[in-house]
């Protein structure tokens, strides 16, 4: 019997870590106890004016993702379960942020507006795919910042196009008769 329940308890804490194992991986995700949150349509998005541009790709994202339809809203609505966005000096890093989940809502916390939109993205990477009346997120904090001096998902290395943008001049092989029908690509 207590082994059925060791085991029980078990499956459930790697569900829920499960839930949270994403790429790139957060510097630090830690479940909390409690009930998880239930991400369904009575859930609203509150954000203040500034972050209304994050606010949206996170409910289009949610609508597509889930199929739940979420309202975007400036006012705090104590009755109703809601996902905050908000920049906060609490975050030292510019594209830092944190996100916490409860049983009552979801804040993310973000140093400016980039961070608010990685922590969004934390959160999208977390969702199930698929149509569902609600979801259930563990109780967790989470928190990330960039590492090595690098934003948070920039390419390593960017090789620009020969020509374009910036006037180059580029080696180009005679072109024979067969290929002078062909015209140059636009950049």
């Amino acid at each position: 019997m207590v082994l059925t329940m060791l085991a029980l308890l078990l499956s459930i804490a790697l569900q829920a870590n499960e839930i949270y194992d994403i790429v790139p991986l957060p510097q630090d995700i830690r479940l909390q106890k409690g009930q998880p949150f239930i991400l369904d349509g009575n859930v609203q998005i509150l954000t203040a004016s500034d972050l209304q541009r994050e606010a949206l790709f996170l409910r289009d994202y949610i609508r597509e993702q889930t199929g739940l339809e979420l309202a975007v809203t400036d006012r705090h609505n104590r009755k109703v379960r809601t996902i905050a966005l908000t920049v906060s000096p609490s975050v030292t890093h510019p594209e830092g942020y944190r996100l916490d989940v409860s049983k009552d809502g979801i804040n993310i916390l973000g140093g400016s507006s980039a961070g608010v939109f990685y922590g969004i993205q934390t959160l999208r990477k977390s969702l199930p795919v698929g149509k569902f009346s609600s979801v259930e997120l563990p109780a967790a904090k989470i928190v990330d910042y960039p590492r090595f001096g690098l934003p948070r998902y920039a390419p390593r290395h960017r090789t620009p196009l020969p020509g374009c943008g910036v006037r180059q001049e580029v080696h180009r092989p005679p072109r024979s008769a067969q290929h002078q029908h062909l015209p140059l690509a636009p950049c």
